[in-house]
């Protein structure tokens, strides 16, 4: 389960933008979506690189990317391009790995 956080920042996407993502950190496998307002808009599901920006993919009209070290979250639609800094929300150290999980909630309702 991700937790989120509220910023209330971003009337310019006209919407609630939801963030969510998990990183395992042994095999670099990266999983995670974008919402906005509650229609899935971006994804990833891949293994990742050492360095350089990871793109998600996305349906036509957005594009969205992910620093490497997951500090900086780029999304854009209807001529706004927004970076972000997602909330680290909890490490899970598993018997074979270490994940990470991270999320975001971005000019939405409270909750």
């Amino acid at each position: 389960m991700f937790g989120f956080l509220t910023l209330g920042l971003f009337d310019l996407i006209s919407g609630c933008l939801l963030y969510a993502a998990t990183y395992n950190a042994d095999t670099k496998e990266y999983d995670g979506w974008l919402k906005n307002n509650d229609i899935l808009v971006c994804e990833r599901h891949s293994r990742s690189t050492d360095s350089g920006t990871l793109w998600f993919n996305c349906i036509d009209g957005y594009y969205a990317w992910i620093s490497a070290d997951n500090n900086v979250l780029a999304f854009a639609n209807n001529n706004v391009d927004l970076h972000l800094s997602p909330q680290y929300n909890t490490q899970v150290s598993g018997l074979d790995h270490v994940q990470f999980n991270y999320g975001g909630r971005y000019g939405c309702d409270p909750l």
